[in-house]
């Protein structure tokens, strides 16, 4: 889990500055002068700064590597704090879109009657134009949400988009929708319901059948 590895990572930082406080402190001791180095006279002087001098050096050294470990450390924990966030953000984005889909695929039977409505209005145009203002309405509160219809008459079938439901002879190219049955819709880059759809086949296959029904007429006779 993220949280256990913060709280790791955030443990380790502690004890590492806990030990470059003990390190820091340590050294300052050691570099105190004791009473016994006046005493023992000035040829013990040089050599105790010498000493001392490097104790100091080997220590500063040690404590740069460990400040050094200790920023690689935050800049790790910072990096994976920031992953952590921005995949708990965009999993709350998934949660809503998938919340908001169940609700626009509850609202699609409501559509389709309010579409059914309007191809049997007649010639009532006060009844017409109220329902036709409803359904603009929903159409346009449904898109802000990201809801859109599939195109579908006059274009290619499309695996991905359409489902034939009748297949008509043409003279259109072979599998080119001719109507739509029940229109399609996507919610985002989505598909929510495919589009119901009638599509073009060959007129070769009605010739055929229509010379054969003459050639038995022919012989019949």
């Amino acid at each position: 889990m993220p949280s256990t590895k913060h709280e790791e990572n955030i443990n380790a930082i502690k004890k590492m500055a806990e030990e470059f406080k003990n390190e820091y402190k340590y050294t300052l001791e050691e570099e105190k002068p004791s009473g016994n180095d006046s005493e023992n006279g000035e040829k013990k002087k040089g050599r105790t700064e010498c000493r001392a001098e490097d104790l100091h050096g080997k220590k500063i050294l040690e404590l740069s590597e460990r400040n050094a470990d200790l920023i690689d450390t935050l800049k790790r924990l910072q990096a994976e704090f920031e992953n952590y966030q921005k995949r708990t953000e965009k999993e709350k984005q998934l949660i809503r879109e998938y919340a908001a889909a169940d609700v626009i695929e509850r609202l699609l039977p409501v559509i389709d009657a309010i579409e059914l409505a309007k191809k049997n209005a007649g010639n009532e145009a006060s009844y017409k134009q109220g329902i036709e203002l409803i359904f603009r309405q929903l159409a346009d509160i449904l898109k802000a949400m990201g809801l859109m219809p599939i195109e579908a008459k006059g274009k290619p079938f499309s695996h991905e988009e359409h489902e034939v439901m009748l297949r008509d002879p043409s003279s259109e190219k072979e599998d080119t929708v001719l109507e739509e049955l029940q229109k399609g819709y996507r919610f985002n880059e989505r598909i929510i319901r495919h589009a119901k759809v009638k599509v073009a086949a060959p007129m070769e296959q009605e010739k055929e059948n229509g010379t054969h029904d003459g050639q038995r007429n022919t012989t019949q006779s």
